[in-house]
């Protein structure tokens, strides 16, 4: 039983079948994208919910054509995970960078100064 997922950021995107830095979403756990990135107030973020990453994920993994996959990924932000298939797993929750990389490497301070 895989009850929690904890890697770099990286690792982290990967294994939960999430997009990378590039995308058009800012983060896994919400549907707030960077042409509203100037919006702190995360009371009004819509949070992505465990049946809509599914969703997404199944949409994705029955996708017929390449540019089926890739038109899928770019609007959701979300691509099919091997984990996916336990039962249990729900990638919204069962993931977690690292206190070495949050920490120690300065990707809060990078977050905080930086990206907000």
């Amino acid at each position: 039983v895989i009850t929690l997922a904890v890697n770099d950021l990286p690792a982290t995107w990967k294994i939960g079948g999430f997009a990378g830095p590039t995308a058009k979403h800012l983060c896994n756990l919400c549907w707030q994208e960077k042409s509203n990135i100037s919006n702190f107030n995360c009371e009004n973020w819509r949070h992505c919910t465990y049946q809509e990453n599914m969703e997404a994920a199944t949409q994705w993994r029955d996708a017929q054509m390449q540019k089926d996959h890739n038109k899928i990924f770019k609007e959701t932000g979300v691509q099919w995970s091997e984990l996916l298939r336990l039962p249990y797993w729900d990638p919204t929750r069962f993931l977690a960078i690292d206190g070495m990389h949050d920490l120690f490497l300065g990707l809060v301070q990078f977050h905080f100064r930086d990206l907000l």
